[in-house]
């Protein structure tokens, strides 16, 4: 009896193994599909995606730390741990070619399932319709002097909602605390969605993680987590770019995977916000990165608009320089590569340059404003 049982439990194993290295294939029939057809993508996005994320994510807020920090944290003994039990299992095997096989086969299954988590919560939402396309955004190519009229635009709102936040250590400062700050982004995107039905309500919101001097060193402002439904934020960045952060990571919550439209939904969010530090920093975020291209389109208009923004605006863009270049080493060096790669494989072929297509976006809202 006891052998027979052994049998059943070994055959069990054997399938069990064989299903979740299925999931590879299965995983790359589903972002193959999904590249092939945006209408696919949009519809699981919007019919299957939207529910699990809004089940999922409202199950792991309850926690009030960052599961998936914690996880990362623990991956690293068990992986060793792992290694000790495997070596001294495959020592003692009376027969160690099919011990070796298990044991290679068990993070075979890990990798294999972690793989259709991503694809499932988050890769195939790369594939879906555009974000312009959905809300009838016209994004072509634009003139200096658009681009100008757009940065005129940002830099006297930045200016505006500037004067009316405190300043501390010589940069903004949160007017409300880091927690009520987070708290308020969950209410910017309740409000939003009633104007833009794909930003649903009812998620939880941003979570702090504890090391986020490692996140600084590998230049990352914030990250999303497909694995348990969390967006995570670095504390320690420059206040006034913390409620848009905060809002770009919410938006791959809400199925939005490429980066462009995941800075452009943190810009409406923020703007729309009845926070002033919100909306602040849309203006300041996107202020940044438009006279980043009107330098590089214009230098003698980039010029003057520097010239139109208040010493308090200066300040925060020097300060979030200055922040950042403490941390130009070999680790951001290495991070930035590795996302430039994530990035590609998942059809964003100009890597983190794509971050700077909001500006397209931001043209094309700006034009549709002037109609």
């Amino acid at each position: 009896m006891k052998k027979f049982f052994t049998n059943i439990k070994s055959i069990f194993l054997r399938y069990k193994i064989l299903f979740l290295l299925l999931l590879t294939p299965i995983s790359l029939f589903l972002i193959i599909t999904a590249r092939l057809s945006s209408g696919f993508a949009e519809w699981y996005s919007r019919h299957i995606l939207r529910y699990t994320a809004y089940i999922f994510n409202n199950i792991t807020g309850i926690f009030p730390f960052s599961l998936i920090e914690l996880l990362i944290i623990l991956l690293i003994p068990a992986s060793i741990i792992y290694i000790i039990i495997s070596i001294i299992k495959i020592k003692k095997s009376k027969n160690p070619k099919t011990t070796v096989g298990l044991v290679i086969s068990i993070p075979l299954c890990f990798l294999s399932t972690m793989l259709f988590l991503f694809v499932t919560n988050y890769g195939i939402s790369y594939y879906r319709y555009t974000f312009a396309q959905v809300y009838g955004l016209e994004v072509r190519n634009s003139t200096s002097d658009e681009l100008t009229e757009l940065c005129i635009y940002l830099a006297e709102n930045a200016n505006s909602t500037r004067k009316l936040l405190p300043t501390e250590n010589g940069e903004m400062a949160l007017s409300i605390s880091l927690d009520d700050t987070i708290k308020e982004a969950k209410k910017s995107y309740d409000n939003i969605s009633e104007q833009y039905f794909t930003l649903y309500s009812g998620y939880s919101t941003c979570k702090k993680v504890i090391f986020s001097e490692v996140m600084s060193h590998t230049n990352t402002l914030g990250v999303f987590s497909p694995f348990t439904f969390e967006a995570n934020i670095n504390v320690n960045i420059n206040p006034s770019t913390i409620p848009f952060t905060i809002c770009h990571e919410l938006s791959h919550l809400r199925g939005y995977a490429r980066e462009d439209e995941a800075n452009f939904i943190a810009y409406i969010v923020c703007k729309n916000s009845d926070s002033i530090d919100f909306q602040y920093s849309a203006y300041i975020y996107s202020l940044r990165m438009s006279l980043n291209k009107l330098y590089s389109a214009d230098k003698e208009k980039y010029n003057y608009v520097y010239s139109i923004l208040s010493d308090d605006v200066k300040n925060d863009l020097i300060a979030y320089n200055s922040y950042w270049s403490q941390y130009k080493n070999t680790v951001s060096q290495i991070s930035h590569k590795v996302n430039n790669i994530y990035l590609q494989i998942n059809s964003q072929k100009d890597g983190e340059q794509s971050y700077g297509r909001m500006v397209d976006l931001l043209l094309a809202e700006y034009r549709s404003n002037k109609k």
